[in-house]
């Protein structure tokens, strides 16, 4: 038995394209987008969470226990609402720093919030817990 890097885990592979394809005209900027993410270094992989953890973390006030579950969601329930939109600039530049233009950040900027969020969680997922390209094939 060797280990085989190309065969270790799946390239990080997506296809914006099938929603341009599903809802014509709707998303002109993800028709054709299919791509594949390089595979980030360490310190981008450590760039990506410290920008992730500041996305959030760093917009809630300085007295609020960022442990508890409750007090971070009622500090979030008393921000501004422009906070909202930083916080989702500050997503949206941590993923494109780490996917280094594939996608672009325009191209994650067109995606509809919902897989947008699946997009992001989907990466964190594939870099924390990578699955095996050929995993069903494995006895």
């Amino acid at each position: 038995m060797t280990f085989d890097a190309d065969e270790e885990v799946a390239p990080l592979d997506y296809n914006f394209g099938t929603l341009a394809k599903r809802w014509p005209g709707k998303y002109p900027d993800l028709e054709g987008v299919v791509g594949t993410v390089p595979e980030p270094s360490d310190e981008a992989v450590q760039a990506f969470q410290r920008a992730m953890s500041r996305a959030t973390r760093d917009l809630l006030p300085s007295d609020v226990d960022t442990d508890d579950p409750r007090a971070v969601a009622l500090a979030m329930r008393k921000m501004p609402e422009d906070t909202w939109t930083k916080i989702d600039e500050g997503i949206i530049d941590a993923l494109a720093d780490l996917t280094a233009g594939s996608p672009t950040r325009a191209q994650l900027v067109a995606l509809p919030f919902r897989l947008r969020r699946k997009f992001l969680m989907w990466i964190q997922r594939e870099l924390m817990n990578p699955e095996s390209s050929n995993a069903a094939t494995k006895v």
